[in-house]
């Protein structure tokens, strides 16, 4: 699992694995596996990157959920 470092507008989609526990329930209770969103502002820690999504405001995520969605083309 790679860590995350998008910026705002960047789309990221939520697979689910990965992280702490407690950071896999957080995000099952707030998110859909597979849906695609859409990232506020990514914080960078010392021991995880917190996503912050604009369809979830006032809640962080662990980055390692989410992969980059990448557009035609980009690898």
């Amino acid at each position: 699992m790679e860590t995350i470092h998008a910026d705002h507008g960047t789309k990221v989609v939520f697979h689910g694995f990965g992280g702490y526990h407690s950071d896999r329930i957080v995000a099952y209770q707030h998110l859909n596996v597979g849906h695609i969103y859409m990232v506020d502002k990514t914080v960078v820690g010392s021991w995880c990157t917190e996503v912050h999504l604009i369809e979830v405001p006032g809640i962080s995520f662990n980055s390692v959920l989410f992969d980059e969605v990448l557009m035609s083309g980009e690898r």
